[in-house]
């Protein structure tokens, strides 16, 4: 049956083949929703005991008091990783001599240029050759 014929379909006709279809169902699914019952039921009675015993809310108002201690170890320890670990980088100088640097400088320059006017010059021709 294609998309088309099942949009054909009146609504009384869908119900009826919907139930005619029988799904099955999983033969372990009814222990399994047991237990499920089971454990949620033994989870309600064992809140419900805790409840009643004296000073239960009292312990569920209180934090652990290691958390007190662990909250100042964490903080310290982030600062300590954002202060020692994140040390800024400062470039290494590659020249002792000032001189030498200079030239060099000059040197990576000139490279420079020469490269950029090496560019250039086919956009300079276009220009002078359409008249601009």
């Amino acid at each position: 049956m294609t998309t088309e014929d099942i949009e054909r379909l009146s609504l009384e006709e869908l119900q009826r083949m919907a139930e005619d279809l029988q799904t099955p169902v999983p033969e372990a699914l009814p222990d399994r929703l047991q237990a499920m019952a089971s454990a949620a039921s033994l989870a309600e009675k064992g809140a419900e005991a805790l409840a009643d015993k004296p000073g239960a809310t009292a312990l569920r108002q209180r934090p652990a008091r290691w958390l007190w201690g662990a909250v100042p170890a964490v903080a310290l320890a982030a600062v300590a990783v954002f202060l020692f670990v994140r040390k800024p980088q400062r470039p290494k100088d590659t020249f002792t001599d000032p001189t030498l640097a200079y030239i060099e400088m000059s040197r990576a320059f000139a490279m420079f240029q020469e490269a950029v006017q090496h560019a250039n010059q086919p956009i300079e021709n276009n220009q002078i050759t359409n008249g601009l």
